[in-house]
C-alpha cells in the first residue's frame, strides 16, 4: 500500500470533496432539463 504524508492526504481530500460536491451540483442543475434518450423522455 502507498503510504502518503498528511499533507497529501490533505490536499486529496480537498480535491475530491471540491469534484464531489461539483458532481451533486451538476446533477441537480441537469435533472432540470428535459431529455429524450431511446425514445423516453424525462422531465
Amino acid at each position: 500500500m502507498i503510504n502518503f504524508s498528511a499533507r497529501q492526504r490533505m490536499h486529496a481530500l480537498f480535491w475530491l470533496s471540491l469534484f464531489h460536491l461539483l458532481v451533486i451540483t451538476s446533477s441537480n442543475y441537469l435533472v432540470q432539463l428535459p431529455v429524450a434518450i431511446f425514445g423516453f423522455h424525462t422531465t
